[in-house]
């Protein structure tokens, strides 16, 4: 298994064919979806696979523990604007009890060094649902700003909600988890 990106307790590795039918199960987890706003997509294993061979402007990579290398997530840049050097930044962790856990915070932090530091992006954002506490917390805390609002945008279990826009410009980026490990190579 390829190490792509390296943290402490996850590594970001590209996806492989086999690997497909984790994120079928919890594309169609009940919390999962919701969390997301996804509620209403019912995925088979076909259209899971159609989903990741037809990618082209996006960037996926699967979340994997350090000590075992099982597969939890997925971290990916859509909607790549190599005009803007932007893209828009997802994640999702897969299983209840990998939540919580300080996975995703990592991932996210690696993959914004990444898109910031290697692939010179100058703006990366994503969607939130209004309500998702726990998601506003965390791109808060990694220094995510509210840029926009679509009102009652989505239709999560009964209710319209509104979908926030977060973004956050390389300038107030500060990370430094790939940095050091690519100058400790480079010299």
């Amino acid at each position: 298994m390829i190490k792509k990106i390296q943290g402490e307790k996850i590594f970001l590795s590209p996806i492989e064919k086999e690997e497909i039918s984790y994120f079928h199960q919890f594309i169609n987890d009940m919390e999962m979806s919701v969390l997301t706003g996804t509620f209403s997509m019912v995925m088979n294993r076909e259209k899971e696979a159609e989903y990741f061979q037809d990618l082209e402007d996006t960037v996926q990579l699967g979340i994997h523990e350090m000590e075992t290398g099982k597969i939890i997530g997925l971290v990916e840049f859509m909607n790549i604007s190599s005009i803007g050097r932007s893209a828009e930044i997802g994640i999702s962790i897969g299983e209840s009890e990998e939540r919580n856990q300080g996975f995703g915070r990592e991932a996210l932090e690696l993959m914004l060094e990444f898109g910031f530091r290697t692939l010179n992006f100058h703006s990366i954002y994503l969607t939130v649902v209004d309500g998702n506490a726990r998601g506003m917390h965390l791109y808060e805390s990694i220094g995510f700003k509210e840029a926009g609002r679509l009102r009652e945008h989505r239709f999560v279990n009964g209710i319209y909600r509104d979908v926030l826009y977060m973004d956050l410009l390389r300038e107030e980026f500060k990370g430094r988890a790939i940095s050091d490990e690519i100058e400790r190579i480079i010299q």
